[in-house]
């Protein structure tokens, strides 16, 4: 009669739970290779982060696009890097939205517009730019198109709204 291989465990740091490996995301640094905390707590605790601070908040939310936009032709380290590619820090894009939104709604703050479902918009549409032609990146093209200054946050129903068009402003 064969054993059958017993499966490793690991306890989470967080819950206290005690899960297979794989459960658990990557870690190189780490004694047994993975990370102390198991997934499932690991994307709570992102969640509440992006809850609490607008910048993990625009980060995770412009990552999320342009891994969209690019596609299979996005570079592996993209979101570890994104502010290397946009040419920008995420705290120079919450202040140009902040002042934006100011000068449109005066006293309103950003948090409280992303709560209450704004999005953040391209002026100049996504659609409009050609950022992947033949699986190529134009990288000059990418930055126009993500230029802090082309985005602005706006309620959920104007966005919807006004589609893949320029609006004046």
């Amino acid at each position: 009669m064969s054993e059958q291989k017993k499966e490793r465990l690991k306890k989470c740091a967080k819950c206290g739970g005690k899960q297979p490996l794989n459960c658990f995301g990557a870690n190189a640094d780490s004694a047994d290779g993975h990370q102390s905390y198991c997934k499932t707590c690991k994307n709570k605790l992102g969640q509440r982060r992006r809850q609490l601070n607008v910048r993990a908040r625009i980060k995770h939310h412009t990552a999320t696009r342009v891994m969209d936009q690019l596609g299979a032709s996005a570079p592996q380290n993209l979101t570890r890097d994104l502010e290397t590619y946009l040419g920008y820090t995420f705290s120079n894009l919450v202040k140009v939205l902040r002042a934006d939104l100011q000068k449109r709604e005066p006293g309103r703050k950003l948090r409280d517009a992303l709560e209450d479902g704004y999005h953040i918009d391209h002026i100049h549409p996504l659609s409009k730019f050609k950022v992947v032609v033949n699986g190529e990146i134009d990288w000059e093209e990418f930055r126009r198109c993500w230029d802090p200054q082309n985005l602005s946050a706006i309620p959920a129903g104007e966005n919807l709204a006004k589609g893949a068009k320029v609006v004046n402003q």
